[in-house]
């Protein structure tokens, strides 16, 4: 069993060490396929503000990415306020901050406005072409040869009347065919300086079905978030209160916040007339990645019951609002420190998630391997989705994160599935344990009523009638307590004290002391009685050793019924000096050990006692019960 278990644990483990594998492979590859992405599909690339375009075939669909060095205007927009022959404040690397470079040995502001222009050399005489900027936090205009194509927001030299809006309103003009053509991107910023995020040059037919794909993308991704929401809904309705958690509702609904600010969900937006205005898109996504581990991290301790002490929350949260203001400050002040100091700011949350994780993981805790890597398959598509956000990646990586979050929400409902179903089966075995326990009581009544007994006992009474009135008269009244106690004894669910039990065996030897007189020699040693049991538990053994083992030997015997307390349990023991028995007969379908089984049985399921019997043909009989005190007290 053993070896078993060492061989199941490291099976798991190597699952567990593959699924983790998969999740950390794109954040090792993106980045190289980033790398290579133009050579891979073979894109021109833009050098000192020039695109040669000869040769690529835009019918594959496949957009070209603007990456490169651009001509850059600082505080001009040179299409809009008609500005000719201006010549470049600055060659500029898009995607990247213009808070890194420097005009006139000054470094550029957060704020500000700005053109950039590269050109196009053999552009195809037969594609129509449009131009546009993923998910930028910025409000934008672009112009093929001075007519625009595509725009985002609502551009003002004024920066307070700046409007960054959620959707780009893209426009297919029919611009006179010309080999060369100027893309001129006109920008304005209140906080993300210029193009951090990389333009796409792509045909005008497929970047409409790219769009279809990605609305249909978008209400799929809504679909399963609603159906997710809904079987988590169920499973709390089925289950009560037992499995709900505020903390991951409110993790789902900041990071479908996170989500719904993408490009690809404005249609969504548009059917509930929400128009976000992103001018701080950047800053609030910091904080609501900033949040999401510490909300996650609540969920765990309600999910897996993980513990967390008093001071490690109050720390948490402290150490949460801290770093809140710190990227609020840094965003304000130092962007382009930004994404270090977030990344210094989150090490210490993956830390200390990861180190729960890993105990829960040490301890065997249900479900902690699936919620480990549901959460490093989300922290992949967090870091993923942040690099894209700070120019890291020149691809689109927008629905990178959506995905992840997809799978985590699936594999957290799934868990929640399980142990709703594992609780049901609980419920369902509790239910046919309380049946056969009610079943095992009737049998152990209807056992406990026998003709031959009643009928030996009224004969005995008649007899004391005539010869002793007065012990006629004690035993019809200790028949009567017998029997009631008998019937009643069904309706009891409850263990009951010891001494009412004992008091019924002492009625029922009693009783039987009126027929067998001398032969019948009952002690009691009895030194504890304080803890409970099952009725009718203790008296069926006591009268199994009475009318199977003293009273089938011609001279009877003794039957010794003694009680202590011993370590962490209470020991009942009834020892006879009678016949014995061949105790194979207890494996046996038959009436004779019908009695002992019930006993057993509800000994077992309902105190969690145990019941041993040992005998000898011709050396008598020991019955032991042992009984668990449970939390140090002497009952259950």
């Amino acid at each position: 069993m053993a070896i078993s278990n060492r061989v199941n644990s490291r099976t798991h483990m190597l699952i567990f060490a593959v699924f983790v594998t998969v999740c950390i492979l794109p954040v090792i590859f993106l980045p190289i396929l980033d790398n290579n992405f133009h050579t891979i599909y073979k894109q021109p690339i833009i050098s000192d503000g020039l695109l040669n375009v000869k040769d690529y075939d835009f019918e594959k669909g496949i957009g070209i990415p603007l990456d490169g060095k651009w001509e850059f205007y600082w505080n001009k927009w040179i299409i809009t306020d008609k500005i000719q022959n201006s010549v470049p404040d600055a060659m500029i690397n898009v995607p990247s901050s213009w808070e890194k470079y420097s005009i006139n040995h000054a470094y550029l502001p957060s704020k500000g406005y700005a053109s950039y222009k590269i050109n196009v050399k053999n552009w195809p005489s037969d594609r129509s072409l449009t131009c546009y900027i993923p998910n930028v936090g910025i409000a934008y205009r672009v112009f093929f040869n001075g007519e625009m194509v595509a725009s985002r927001g609502g551009l003002d030299k004024e920066p307070n009347a700046i409007k960054v809006a959620q959707h780009v309103i893209k426009r297919y003009p029919t611009i006179p065919f010309n080999t060369n053509m100027q893309i001129v991107i006109e920008v304005d910023s209140l906080k993300d300086a210029g193009l951090y995020l990389t333009p796409i040059l792509i045909d005008t037919d497929a970047d409409i079905v790219k769009s279809n794909t990605a609305s249909t993308l978008a209400g799929i991704y809504l679909g399963i978030m609603l159906i997710m929401i809904a079987a988590y809904g169920i499973v709390l309705i089925s289950s009560g209160r037992k499995f709900y958690s505020i903390y991951l509702l409110l993790f789902v609904i900041i990071m479908s916040f996170k989500i719904f600010m993408r490009d690809e969900f404005y249609g969504i937006s548009a059917i509930f007339h929400l128009e976000i205005n992103l001018t701080q898109m950047g800053l609030i996504s910091y904080i609501i990645t900033m949040l999401s581990p510490v909300v996650f991290l609540f969920c765990l301790k309600e999910i897996l019951h993980i513990k967390l002490l008093k001071h490690e929350v109050i720390g948490l949260v402290s150490y949460c609002i801290a770093a809140c203001i710190i990227i609020i400050y840094v965003n304000s002040y130092k962007k382009n420190w930004v994404l270090p100091i977030f990344a210094l700011l989150t090490l210490p949350y993956i830390i200390l998630i990861l180190y729960k994780l890993i105990n829960a993981i040490k301890y065997r805790v249900p479900h902690a391997m699936s919620i480990t890597v549901a959460y490093i398959l989300l922290y992949c598509g967090i870091i993923v989705d942040t690099c894209y956000a700070n120019s890291v990646f020149v691809l689109n990586m927008s629905m990178y994160l959506p995905l992840t979050f997809c799978i985590f929400l699936i594999i957290i409902v799934v868990i929640y599935a399980k142990q709703n179903a594992k609780m049901q089966s609980a419920a369902i075995e509790a239910e046919n344990l309380r049946l056969k326990i009610r079943e095992s009581e009737t049998d152990l009544m209807l056992s406990q009523i026998k003709p031959h007994f009643i009928f030996n006992s009224l004969t005995a009474i008649l007899a004391l009638i005539r010869t002793d009135p007065k012990q006629a008269e004690q035993t019809v009244k200790n028949f009567s307590k017998y029997l009631r106690t008998n019937m009643t004894s069904i309706e009891s669910k409850a263990p009951i004290p010891f001494e009412q039990e004992l008091k019924h065996v002492k009625i029922y030897v009693d009783l039987e002391l009126v027929r067998f007189q001398n032969r019948i020699n009952v002690i009691y040693d009895i030194k504890t009685q304080n803890f409970k049991i099952p009725p009718l538990t203790i008296q069926p053994l006591v009268e199994n050793s009475i009318r199977h083992g003293i009273c089938k030997k011609k001279d009877g015997g003794t039957v010794i019924i003694r009680t202590y307390e011993a370590s962490n349990y209470i020991v009942i023991e009834i020892q006879d000096n009678g016949i014995g028995f061949d105790t194979d007969i207890l494996t046996h379908e038959n009436s004779n050990s019908l009695g002992i089984k019930n006993v057993q049985f509800r000994l077992s399921h309902i105190i969690n006692a145990n019941l041993t019997i040992t005998s000898q043909k011709g050396n008598g009989t020991f019955i032991c019960v042992q009984i668990p005190i449970v939390k140090g007290d002497k009952f259950i």
